[in-house]
């Protein structure tokens, strides 16, 4: 039998639960099962009847259970209508929902889901809507639901999610978790946001990132103030430094000659006063120090660059000692390609001028024998058959005429005997002759040619690149130009001569006159290897004037030949 004090510390116990139940409903629906059992407990040692005392008891106790039944009655009722709030929230949203139970299984979808993917709630319950996640990411997925069920915690995880059209989006997925009053994980509720613009600009910029470190260029990014923020392995290599070293280092500081080291420093203070690109617009070439103490050379530039409204600088640096190597080289070989083509044309001259002699002196002079015998034969005769001979005396005349043309055509003697400007006369009357087209010839501003000796160049070799180079452009004016006039102009100054051919033909256009097969990149060249230099004036249907200038070397007067 219960005995009297334990049955007020019970009724005391009720009374004290109740007030806790107004305050702290959770509590007392944690306490109340126990201390109903001790109230049972108690009745069935006094056989059901204990008195006033246990009346008390009972009553209090009743009232205690209904305080807490009212109360969590009123709190169910709210946290059901909080939870249908809820939910028809997420129905509205535009945002993919969905709640997860802790197995990773689907308890429900909202509708942005279901319209998504295209498919049935049914279907997506359970473990079906891993059916909408590619393949090669659902372990992914589903490893980072695992990691926040132990933890208790908000999981991440970013996966490809097919839509109702069967094509795969980058999405990102956020877990909050759903705790019982015991801390316990219910499930959880995620949300999903599809990101396909950001995922393709990200894979973009690892595009770019990967390129930018495979480039053979080396490539280094300055803050506005100039200081080193970032470079790619090339530039590490280039600048002989581990990239930890460089990063956060001034570039001008990297510079090993003050004069360009101002230069930069100028560039940059020009650029942030102004923003204006123009001010960066400078290709330098200067020596850098290495980390070993090695002197490099290197030729960079800086750019001004605007990314997502964000300003930076791009250095594009490179080895120059390695292409001045090359340079060099291809100037060199350059040097002895056009000395190989000057010599070829000298040796050309000289034996055009072999030639010419042999012709003069064989076939010329044999034909000049039979004319001097035909003129015998003609005595001898007394008038028979005169007709007969009149006609082999102009067959050897214009025989005799064709050989001193071709002698001519070949080397004309005037230019090693004579000198430049009476061949460029001879060269002159021939073309006229054969194309039919005027030509004017003007010495140092006067149109006719000057009888006094005049001072030339005094290697054969320039006087023959000259003459050739002059002869060659008449031709093409003459014959490609549909030219009425040309006119040839040669000025001469203390220690140059310049020469001027000039048409009022078609024209054509300077910028690929020097590579359009027309034997002016050949003249250019010549013109070139003897210190000279060529430049043409052109435009369709507005003429072509070439500009040549050669030295004169010893300005003498020449009436004989040069040996080279």
């Amino acid at each position: 039998m219960t005995s009297p004090p334990k049955l007020e510390s019970l009724r005391k116990r009720v009374e004290a639960l109740a007030k806790v139940a107004r305050e702290d409903p959770t509590r007392a629906s944690a306490e109340l099962p126990d201390l109903l059992h001790e109230l049972g407990a108690a009745c069935a040692e006094n056989g059901g009847a204990a008195g006033a005392s246990n009346t008390l008891t009972t009553r209090s106790t009743a009232a205690a259970a209904r305080s807490v039944n009212g109360t969590g009655e009123r709190r169910v009722r709210g946290t059901a209508e909080r939870a249908a709030h809820l939910r028809a929230a997420a129905e509205r949203s535009e945002m993919l929902i969905r709640r997860m139970h802790t197995d990773q299984r689907c308890a429900w979808a909202n509708r942005a889901w279901l319209e998504y993917t295209g498919a049935e709630s049914r279907a997506l319950l359970g473990a079906g809507w891993l059916e909408h996640v590619h393949p090669d990411d659902r372990e992914a997925c589903l490893r980072e639901l695992r990691v926040a069920d132990e933890s208790r915690g908000l999981y991440r995880a970013e996966y490809r999610l097919r839509d109702r059209a069967g094509a795969y989006a980058w999405v990102l997925e956020i877990g909050a978790p759903r705790l019982r009053d015991s801390g316990a994980v219910l499930g959880y509720l995620a949300t999903t946001v599809v990101l396909t613009e950001r995922r393709l600009a990200l894979e973009r910029a690892q595009r770019a990132h990967a390129l930018v470190d495979a480039s053979p260029e080396a490539m280094l990014a300055l803050d506005l103030d100039g200081v080193i923020v970032d470079v790619n392995p090339a530039a590490a290599r280039c600048f002989g430094r581990p990239a930890a070293e460089l990063v956060g280092r001034e570039f001008a500081e990297q510079v090993g000659l003050p004069r360009f080291r101002a230069q930069v420093r100028d560039s940059l203070e020009r650029y942030r006063a102004t923003l204006d690109g123009s001010a960066l617009d400078t290709r330098y070439d200067c020596m850098f120090r290495a980390a070993d103490g090695a002197d490099l050379q290197i030729e960079f530039s800086i750019h001004a660059i605007d990314a997502h409204d964000r300003r930076f600088l791009a250095v594009f640096a490179r080895d120059a000692i390695e292409r001045h190597r090359v340079e060099r080289q291809l100037a060199q070989q350059q040097a002895r390609l056009r000395a190989l083509t000057s010599d070829l044309l000298v040796a050309e001259e000289r034996e055009r001028r072999r030639l010419a002699q042999d012709l003069h002196d064989g076939l010329t002079q044999l034909l000049a024998l039979l004319q001097l015998k035909n003129s015998a034969l003609r005595a001898q005769l007394n008038g028979r058959h005169g007709a007969a001979l009149d006609e082999i005396e102009v067959l050897l005349q214009k025989a005799n005429s064709t050989a001193r043309s071709i002698t001519f055509e070949l080397s004309p003697p005037m230019l090693h005997d004579l000198g430049l400007e009476p061949a460029l006369q001879w060269l002159i009357e021939n073309v006229q002759q054969r194309y039919g087209i005027q030509i004017d010839l003007e010495i140092d501003g006067t149109p006719e040619p000057t009888s006094e000796p005049t001072s030339e160049p005094t290697s054969e070799r320039t006087r023959v690149i000259l003459f050739r180079s002059i002869r060659e452009l008449l031709i093409n004016a003459s014959k490609h130009a549909h030219a009425r006039k040309l006119c040839v102009r040669l000025t001469r100054t203390a220690e140059r001569l310049d020469v001027v051919v000039e048409d009022d033909g078609v024209g054509m256009d300077s910028d690929i006159t020097a590579h359009d097969g027309t034997g002016l990149f050949s003249i250019r060249e010549r013109i070139g290897h003897i210190g000279g230099s060529m430049r043409i004036d052109s435009a369709p249907n507005r003429g072509t004037s070439v500009h040549l200038s050669a030295p004169l070397g010893s300005a003498k007067p020449l009436r004989g030949s040069v040996t080279p």
